[in-house]
């Protein structure tokens, strides 16, 4: 049970990050992000019930949107 809470939170960590690097990131930068598995990561965001980690994922895929790639 413990090692499946700390997947959980490193998941979450990795959205927020994720997220946080696509903020101001050059499209470069952005179609990096998206290629090692940007909306992969997001994706599992979404299903889940912490409603501040699924805004997070709603706002790095705006961002990755919004760079047009």
């Amino acid at each position: 049970m413990h090692l499946q809470h700390d997947v959980l939170m490193i998941r979450n960590e990795c959205v927020w990050a994720l997220t946080n690097a696509l903020c101001k990131a050059d499209p470069e930068s952005v179609q990096a992000i998206i290629d090692i598995g940007y909306f992969t990561a997001s994706n599992y965001a979404l299903e889940l019930t912490d409603s501040r980690v699924v805004f997070v994922a709603l706002e790095g895929i705006n961002y990755a949107l919004k760079a047009g790639l």
